[in-house]
């Protein structure tokens, strides 16, 4: 049974989705995701989203549990490369992006690390498997989207 727990794994969470809320409006996405996915994806998408970002409400922060440390690198690794590709996208020139379409996924990629990293930490399997099919349908959404210049 899921029970609220304090402190949880959300509160880590928590800076990630203000440098989402901040930082979205100024990645250059627009100039090149221009088509649309299909419904079915963009709500299976929606639907894991909400599923990933408030199940951490009920994974306390347990420090004896035996994959805390490991999860806790994964989770710092995670984020650092994943502001990382924000930044990068943010300060490149459109120029340089059109060259180097990789970069435009990167943000929908590496959120992964940081998910496994909660789940090691939260020491919960069930988690990884969430989140790896999240990014999988994320990742296909850009694919749907993406359109060259």
């Amino acid at each position: 049974m899921l029970k609220l727990r304090f402190p949880n794994l959300f509160l880590i969470i928590v800076p990630i989705l203000i440098w989402n809320i901040l930082f979205s409006s100024k990645l250059p996405l627009d100039h090149f995701f221009s088509l649309s996915a299909p419904q079915w994806l963009l709500v299976s998408e929606n639907i894991l989203r909400l599923i990933i970002f408030t199940l951490p409400l009920f994974m306390p922060i347990n420090k004896e549990n035996k994959y805390f440390i490991i999860g806790k690198r994964l989770f710092i690794f995670g984020v650092i490369i994943y502001f990382i590709s924000w930044v990068v996208l943010i300060i490149l020139p459109l120029e340089n992006i059109v060259h180097m379409a990789w970069l435009l996924y990167m943000p929908a990629i590496t959120p992964l690390v940081w998910l496994i990293g909660i789940s090691l930490m939260g020491d919960l399997a069930i988690y990884s498997g969430l989140s790896i099919l999240f990014i999988i349908l994320h990742v296909s959404e850009f694919i749907f989207k993406y359109q060259q210049p």
